[in-house]
């Protein structure tokens, strides 16, 4: 058994340096020290010799690896001299939390990492509309672009381990309430609670619902529909734009039309792709870490910036990107549409 168990922590040693020279939290460094720690060594031999459960590195657990090297490479970046935003006691939180997962969903059997996840989707919509009804739009978003990456991962752990009967109907409950209801909250308080956005903002979650409602009961029964393809726009990128339109547009008309026709978008026949299964799985991997760490950390400092109209507009632009990008992927001929 001795042969298993390795120290397997490469990066807390300069982790644990940069906290005394002041770059990050010494708790904070030490909590994810011991976390690790307590990973590699105790839950690791538990698991191991008590359970059948696997105790290969899981995707909480590589996101993580990345994230504190990436942490370790951006603190030799911090400097007085330099104008950095300094987002290093976030990113040092959000390795504690990844490794708190990685250990966590080692313990829970894998039927049930679909229905997980569309509960912490489901958890950041819940905590999105309370940021609405406190003028928070921002944050507000921040909390569905969260959402977003739960419902990312869902449907792959659903193919890849299984699910719940009760999974089907979480996930889109949870992507009702995310990319729904909540942005369509955002569009009635951002337009002041007037009659046309009140009435703007119910049409849009109600295309939603329905958006979901035809996928569930007709869509993912259609065999003619090639695999990773979608009719009509899907939930989480019409909240894209709806978001977006409503932190970077200042007129009301530009808001109402780009909320319309993300509505006409998400009940129409359009065929989309699907952006996991399809976009990503056909770029390099390189290229995806890359521009996924330069978009958390453009948001990031937008937010800490309280710049939410250039927030607004780089959600804009990355619904654009998507769009686009489906379509050349679809006319390329790349899936037979």
């Amino acid at each position: 058994m001795r042969g298993h168990f390795r120290i397997n922590v490469p990066d807390l040693p300069p982790i644990l340096f940069f906290a005394y020279q002041g770059f990050l939290s010494v708790t904070a460094a030490w909590v994810l020290v011991g976390i690790e720690l307590c990973g590699q060594f105790l839950v690791r031999y538990i698991i191991k010799r008590f359970t059948l459960f696997s105790v290969a590195a899981n995707n909480f657990g590589k996101i993580k690896a990345i994230l504190c090297f990436s942490l370790i490479i951006y603190c030799s970046f911090l400097d007085d001299a330099l104008p950095m935003p300094d987002f290093s006691r976030q990113m040092l939180d959000l390795c504690i939390i990844l490794s708190v997962s990685s250990i966590v969903f080692k313990t829970i059997p894998n039927h049930f990492y679909a229905d997980i996840l569309s509960l912490l989707n489901l958890f950041c919509g819940i905590v999105g509309i309370f940021l609405v009804f406190q003028g928070r739009y921002a944050l507000a978003t921040i909390a569905i672009l969260a959402g977003q990456i739960f419902d990312l991962f869902d449907g792959r752990m659903a193919q890849k381990h299984g699910g719940t009967p009760l999974g089907p109907w979480l996930d889109d409950i949870a992507d009702l309430v995310s990319f729904g209801i909540c942005p369509g909250l955002l569009i009635i308080f951002k337009g002041e609670m007037t009659l046309p956005f009140v009435v703007l903002g119910t049409v849009y979650a109600l295309a939603i619902g329905y958006r979901l409602w035809r996928y569930l009961m007709h869509d993912k029964k259609d065999h003619s529909l090639p695999a990773g393809v979608f009719n009509g726009l899907p939930s989480p990128a019409g909240a894209i734009a709806a978001l977006g339109a409503c932190l970077f547009c200042t007129r009301p008309w530009a808001v109402i039309l780009i909320i319309c026709f993300t509505a006409f978008l998400l009940v129409s026949h359009v065929r989309f792709v699907h952006f996991g299964r399809v976009i990503l799985t056909r770029l390099p991997r390189t290229l995806i870490v890359t521009f996924g760490f330069v978009i958390v950390f453009m948001i990031a400092y937008l937010v800490k910036a309280r710049d939410s109209q250039m927030l607004g507009a780089l959600l804009i632009i990355c619904f654009l990107i998507y769009v686009i990008t489906s379509s050349r992927f679809l006319i390329g001929n790349r899936i037979k549409a």
